[in-house]
């Protein structure tokens, strides 16, 4: 049994304003479960029913698709509630604010107790590997901080398939490998030939994770097809449970991750240390788990 988990990647909004009709009725098609509106109280509930300690918050800095919350919004939920969600990512978007105005942004953010960048290349239009993006980067090596990044194909106003490719991930991973670099979601898709491209990458590049969180597809049958894919390739040390909250409950993958032939000491690695290390939370590492 788990002494302690970790949901590393977390979705929270104040209000309907930071996230738009539109968008809303989208997400009541795709989603495979109502979690109603989802604020850092209806959070907290679905941590506490599957026995989940902790989570880390996302920014989303892309109103252009309906979607904006801020980071001064994740930064007042961390200090409100401080012994249940232990980090937070900024967001900055920095195709459409310019390079400068998103490292101000950044600096501001880092300043409020943010401890992440959180980029939507889809949604953005952004490549990593640009190399007028490499300043916004280096600032994150500054402050040691990692960027996470969501390429998996997301249907929502405005986003573009061209963008979700895992080659300039890889790139900017060998270009600066002093950065720590989140690949969300699995990557594109838990399935050949893309996986094995995930695979690749984690193999190779030691300053690159991923995370768990919305699999494809959105059921308990996803969850178990991306559990197997991490025993059978390997990427037990690389791969951090998350859920896009609130696009999947805790209690799944808590229930799903029973059913794969994990010792516990890889259980523990993705459900809770990989993640407490690589966001800089070794403090709450306990014995045992």
């Amino acid at each position: 049994m788990l002494k302690t988990i970790v949901d590393v990647h977390c979705h929270v909004v104040g209000n309907e304003k930071m996230m738009s009709e539109e968008l809303r009725a989208i997400f009541a098609k795709m989603l495979p479960w109502d979690c109603g509106m989802p604020t850092p109280e209806a959070l907290i509930e679905q941590l506490d029913k599957a026995g989940v300690q902790y989570a880390v918050l996302q920014a989303y800095d892309i109103k252009e698709v309906g979607l904006d919350i801020p980071n001064e919004f994740v930064a007042e939920t961390l200090r409100k509630y401080p012994d249940r969600f232990i980090c937070g990512y900024a967001s900055t978007n920095p195709i459409r604010r310019g390079i400068e105005s998103s490292i101000s942004m950044l600096k501001e953010a880092y300043g409020m107790g943010l401890r992440g960048l959180k980029l939507h290349p889809v949604a953005m239009q952004l490549v990593p590997n640009d190399r007028e993006l490499y300043p916004l980067y280096k600032k994150c090596i500054e402050y040691n901080i990692p960027v996470g990044f969501h390429i998996q194909p997301a249907p929502i106003p405005g986003t573009r398939l061209k963008f979700c490719n895992i080659v300039p991930i890889d790139e900017l991973a060998h270009d600066l490998p002093e950065l720590k670099i989140q690949i969300c979601h699995f990557g594109k898709y838990p399935m050949p030939p893309d996986v094995f491209d995930l695979m690749c990458c984690l193999m190779s590049k030691k300053n690159v994770y991923t995370d768990t969180s919305a699999p494809m597809p959105m059921t308990k049958e996803g969850i178990l097809n991306t559990l197997h894919w991490i025993k059978q390739l390997h990427l037990v040390d690389k791969s951090m449970f998350g859920t896009d909250f609130p696009v999947q409950p805790q209690s799944w993958w808590v229930e799903c991750i029973e059913k794969v032939d994990f010792t516990e000491e890889e259980k523990a690695k993705i459900m809770c240390n990989n993640a407490l290390k690589f966001v800089g939370r070794e403090d709450l590492l306990q014995g045992g788990n």
